[in-house]
């Protein structure tokens, strides 16, 4: 019984391995990391049951160490403390695909088990894995269901460019790194120069599939980088990445343990530079991950996290070079490569994790032939409170464990499940499972978000039908005199007060959940700026909630040009003109920055000044891409130039650069009188 739950574990680790490329589930908002995120967790879970069930039988605990348990225990210990000191939303955070605490803790697992495993197992799986998705990446590239039509469920197929990794970039990881050990493989089988002794089959099929999905996923990237150009890869810029890692140095907590995990954004929005407004990111506020693994896990865990990283390098490097064993060193080559130079994913962390268990069990065999370790049994056979009592915690861990996790993922589902009846304009199911997914894991920013945003619009759409209702009304009785807002009953009141102050509470919880993030702060301003004409106090809420994201991403023009705007709307045109000014001085080319600007002047009749602004307008838009724009803004600059004493030439230059289309601020189009009244705790400020 003991020797085949020993084989049980070894059977559970080779399937984790040949399935985690090809797992994915269509069940949530994310199909692939997320699925990915917990079947690992799951996996790791039966591990330590099937553990379990080996200690009921033989009632010993056998203990081999190994120089990886260390660093694997110092990488969660540098996660737990991070999430602990530093991170505002613990829950997310601790779910966090990249450096969560369940994510971490799975990874771990299964290398602690994997570093216990016959190394010939572990490679055999790595090849095998290869297989199945190189097949699928050129069934693929053929596009069979592009002109077929799947369910609903099943509508991702079409998808041209589908992937059981989900992407692209992934999809690359994961074949180059497995071709680079198989092909190292057959280079060490012709260079033993005995070509009929053991032929690596498995390994040559693997190497000529992975080979030819390597070229096709090469040309699909290729192409998309030829259409949309390279930022259509969206990698985080370099530099910023590496300044917000330092950022992190400047005080005593940071830099021991991070910005805290789930927490770049907020660091990424503090370290912009002036130039990145100019690039092609310019419209991302911020970026969840950083440039590279060794970066993000830099900036969110700090120095403890760094120093677990570097030993994990060290131990890898260190045990490839020992071993001389030509594919393990190109293994170890290609995922180290891959974390130092490549943006965060869960991929790449189960690689790193997978060779970490690799390498282990290389050690742990040379150990075993050699003689040096013995194992630790210590019998509790005979002390049967410390044998139901070991018994005991563990299944209540694992029950804890378990249940956390499947909530959360049913919280997940709740969600995609919304999102279909957005797609479905089922306004009634999309608020409903908002409503679960929240019920299930409050601590989720985008699941607040998201159901604040619904409550927002379950009001405008009353405000929208009682306007129509009353039109119609006025037109079958045109004696009656039109009025300007619709009159509502006091119980359509109540019910549109209730729905503006659920969008209001939960746009108030995201940013409780993490205050430190501009876009929930923006998400509040834009829930009160919307409500402005209907409920007393919006205005100056609105101007407070945007004061407080610009605090927070002091390097981003969106936030000032819309904070501007909201002046420009109130009549306060010397802070609309103020902050359009400085809107422009963070982003010099933005045409529609200096529209504004043009207008404020004009309202203030300094009629020099806009024209001048309205000048460079023109000078900035394309008259053939732009051409709808730059016919306006001419326009306006023809009308501009007639109130000036003189009339001036106007001058047309223009720059071959597509920009946004010019908006200038408008009034709330949702109107009720009299206002409906909050309550306090409806503001900002209120807890």
């Amino acid at each position: 019984m003991k020797q085949a739950l020993s084989t049980a574990k070894i059977v559970v680790l080779f399937a984790f391995i040949v399935t985690f490329p090809l797992f994915f589930l269509p069940f949530t908002s994310e199909f692939f990391t997320t699925g990915k995120l917990y079947f690992t967790a799951g996996v790791g879970l039966l591990l330590i049951l099937v553990s379990l069930a080996q200690f009921v039988v033989s009632k010993e605990i056998v203990w081999r160490e190994q120089s990886l348990d260390k660093i694997l225990a110092l990488f969660l210990v540098a996660c737990g403390l991070s999430i602990m000191v530093s991170s505002p939303n613990r829950v997310q955070a601790s779910l966090s695909a990249i450096t969560g605490f369940l994510a971490f803790a799975s990874v771990a697992t299964l290398a602690y088990y994997l570093s216990r495993t016959t190394r010939k197992y572990i490679e055999l799986a790595v090849v095998i894995a290869l297989i199945p998705l190189s097949v699928i990446t050129i069934l693929f590239s053929f596009k069979p269901f592009l002109n077929v039509k799947l369910p609903a469920i099943l509508a991702f197929l079409s998808n041209p460019n589908f992937s059981p990794m989900g992407n692209q970039i992934e999809l690359l990881i994961m074949l180059v790194v497995g071709m680079v050990f198989t092909l190292s493989s057959i280079i060490v089988w012709i260079k033993a120069r005995n070509l009929r002794k053991k032929v690596p089959v498995l390994a040559i099929v693997a190497t000529v599939f992975s080979g030819i999905a390597v070229g096709i996923t090469m040309f699909q990237v290729g192409s998309i980088i030829v259409k949309n150009g390279y930022s259509s890869l969206q990698f985080p810029p370099l530099s910023i990445s590496w300044y917000a890692s330092v950022e992190t140095l400047k005080q005593p907590l940071t830099a021991l343990f991070g910005a805290g995990v789930g927490n770049f954004s907020a660091l990424f929005s503090a370290s912009k530079v002036p130039s990145y407004n100019f690039g092609p990111f310019w419209q991302l506020s911020s970026f969840s991950i950083a440039r590279t693994y060794f970066l993000h896990i830099w900036a969110e865990l700090g120095l403890l996290g760094v120093v677990a990283s570097l030993l994990l390098v060290f131990q890898l490097v260190r045990v490839a070079l020992m071993s001389r064993s030509l594919p393990l060193l190109a293994l170890v080559t290609s995922v180290l490569v891959v974390f130092f130079l490549i943006p965060p994913t869960f991929t790449t962390l189960v690689l790193l994790f997978i060779v970490a268990g690799l390498t282990a069990s290389f050690t742990h065999e040379k150990n075993n032939a050699e003689k040096e370790v013995h194992p630790t049994t210590i019998s509790v056979a005979r002390f049967f409170p410390v044998y139901f009592g070991i018994i005991g915690i563990v299944i209540v861990l694992i029950g804890i464990a378990g249940y956390l996790v499947g909530r959360s993922y049913q919280a997940e589902m709740a969600y995609k499940q919304s999102l279909d009846g957005a797609l479905n304009n089922n306004i009634v199911e999309m608020y409903n499972k908002q409503r679960e997914a929240v019920l299930l894991n409050q601590y989720i920013e985008r699941f607040r978000i998201a159901f604040s945003q619904t409550n927002l619009l379950i009001a405008n759409n009353m405000l929208t039908n009682l306007a129509e209702a009353q039109k119609k009304a006025n037109e079958q009785q045109p004696q009656t005199a039109q009025q300007a807002t619709p009159t509502i009953s006091e119980q359509d009141r109540q019910t549109i007060a209730q729905a503006i102050q659920a969008a209001i509470a939960e746009a108030k919880a995201a940013v409780a959940l993490n205050p430190q993030t501009s876009s929930n702060w923006e998400n509040l301003a834009v829930i009160y700026r919307n409500i402005i004409g209907l409920a007393e106090g919006a205005d100056a809420w609105t101007i407070s909630a945007y004061q407080r994201a610009i605090a927070l991403d002091p390097q981003n023009p969106i936030y000032r040009l819309n904070l501007g705007g909201l002046y420009y709307g109130f009549g306060v045109f010397d802070e609309s003109i103020k902050l359009f000014e400085q809107t422009i001085s963070l982003k010099s080319d933005w045409p529609n920055a200096y529209y504004n600007l043009a207008w404020g002047y004009f309202q203030k009749q300094n009629y020099q000044l806009a024209v001048q602004a309205m000048q460079t307008t023109v000078n900035l838009l394309d008259p053939k891409k732009d051409k709808a724009d730059y016919d306006r803004s001419q326009s306006d600059l023809a009308e501009f130039i007639k109130k000036l004493p003189q009339p001036e030439a106007t001058k047309e230059e223009t720059k071959p650069e597509a920009t946004k289309q010019l908006t200038l601020p408008t009034p709330p189009t949702q109107k009720v009188e009299p206002k409906i009244e909050l309550p306090k705790e409806a503001s900002p400020e209120a807890k």
